[in-house]
């Protein structure tokens, strides 16, 4: 567990704005998809596939909705991280641990690797579209280091706080695309004579269609957006916020303890939930304009310059002038997905580490120690892997693809750890369904495409 987890208090969050002082980890959650998820992926798709596959991003947002509740709701009422719930499920064990912490692990560190590096690649792009006297490789080994550099500034100088830190970067990037893409795909687009749509179009595309050649973008899309392993890490931004500290006072009586997690519980849901809406309007103006826009155009953005050929989306709209305004948007969308995967994976390897060490505790010089070596290893990793494979896009869809793989995981874990929640706190039948109904659908896409 985390030590940099926020002072204790003993108030019980009851009121609407005592429960709003705590939102934060889910806005993390967020950004952390920004840059692959939505600015990449769902306009790419909405180029390739049109407004008919609007039911990918709509339940692809939802099911991560609840992954992430079902995930918070574990470490809360647990006190454990999730990887440590991954380590407890039942089957063969090497070292003392799960066989499934292993699988999922494995599959955790390729996807990271794979989608990161293709980040990185095309934040070189972008800013070599922008600064063209430097190459686009250059530029992302020195955005990999200057991301290093913050985690590592953050994580040693004493008045810092490196959660509190990414918290506010990472809520402030959600609130500026958030009021940018409003208006772009809401009210700008709908307005315009060339590009104008309505709300039928946008339920026809809730019927399942799937064009031929959009599978593979399809799922690109669900990784990246829905099953993202920003979920994972969301158990650790929790408890480095605060939450599961102050869920659990010393001195508690029984109706005291039942209140407060409740309360706690309450707070959760509802940090969640405002995540997931903030990255449904985020996802959804992104590809409206691209299934608009570029759809129309017959364009699909690859490549390292993909940004700037995203572009197009603002100066169809606005005109030439607001090219800069949507590079400078999208260079904080791509960096702040980078910023939150490096710290969250940092965050899961100290509690890996703990996992499989015999200390209860994790104190904080070696919190900093692990995690500032953790961190090193990984940004290194990303820029090492990006010199090999050069090609942005096809990093970002691949990886992204291979991430929906976690949906079936997620539902394994997720239903046998609802068992080990004290009852009465457990998650209700319907969530159970829900969770059930799309991890069959979304997995049969690996299998079934065709039939579309």
């Amino acid at each position: 567990m985390s030590v940099d987890e926020g002072k204790n208090g003993q108030g019980i969050p009851k009121k609407l704005s005592q429960k709003l002082r705590w939102i934060g980890p889910s806005f993390i959650v967020a950004a952390a998809a920004v840059g692959s998820g939505e600015i990449i992926n769902a306009t790419r798709l909405g180029a390739i596939a049109g407004l008919v596959v609007l039911w990918v991003i709509f339940w692809g947002v939802f099911l991560k909705g609840f992954i992430q509740q079902e995930i918070g709701r574990y470490s809360l009422m647990t006190k454990k991280s999730i990887t440590e719930g991954f380590a407890d499920i039942p089957g063969p064990k090497l070292f003392g641990k799960s066989w499934f912490l292993y699988i999922f692990l494995a599959l955790l560190a390729v996807v990271v690797l794979v989608i990161i590096a293709g980040v990185g690649g095309t934040v070189g792009g972008l800013l070599q579209s922008l600064f063209p006297s430097i190459s686009a490789s250059t530029w992302s080994i020195l955005t990999n280091l200057v991301i290093l550099g913050i985690l590592l500034i953050g994580i040693y100088v004493p008045k810092w706080n490196i959660y509190s830190l990414i918290e506010k970067l990472m809520m402030l990037v959600i609130a500026g695309l958030t009021l940018i893409m409003l208006y772009i795909a809401f009210i700008a687009l709908p307005q315009s004579d060339q590009y104008s749509y309505s709300m039928a179009d946008l339920f026809s595309g809730m019927t399942f269609q799937l064009p031929e050649g959009s599978v593979l973008m399809s799922l690109a899309v669900l990784g990246t957006i829905g099953a993202g392993v920003e979920l994972i890490f969301y158990s650790t931004w929790i408890i480095s916020k605060g939450y599961v500290k102050h869920a659990y006072v010393d001195g508690d009586s029984a109706t005291q303890k039942k209140e407060r997690l409740k309360a706690w519980l309450s707070v959760l849901k509802l940090d969640t939930w405002l995540g997931v809406l903030l990255t449904f309007v985020i996802t959804l103006a992104f590809f409206i304009t691209g299934a608009i826009i570029l759809k129309s155009a017959n364009t699909v953005p690859d490549g390292v310059h993909v940004v700037e050929q995203i572009s197009v989306i603002f100066t169809e709209v606005l005109g030439p002038h607001y090219y800069y305004l949507f590079m400078a948007g999208a260079f904080a969308g791509l960096f702040s997905t980078a910023l939150a995967i490096a710290d969250g994976a940092a965050r899961m390897v100290v509690d890996l580490k703990r996992e499989f060490s015999t200390r209860e505790t994790t104190s904080k010089a070696q919190f900093k120690k692990t995690y500032s070596i953790s961190a090193i290893i990984i940004v290194f990793s990303w820029i090492i892997f990006y010199n090999f494979v050069s090609a942005p896009t096809l990093l970002i869809t691949v990886g992204g693809a291979a991430l929906s793989l976690l949906f079936p995981l997620y539902g394994v874990a997720l239903l046998y750890l609802n068992s080990q929640v004290p009852k009465g706190y457990q998650m209700h039948t319907g969530v159970k369904v829900i969770l059930v109904i799309c991890f069959i659908l979304f997995s049969a896409l690996w299998f079934v495409g065709e039939l579309f």
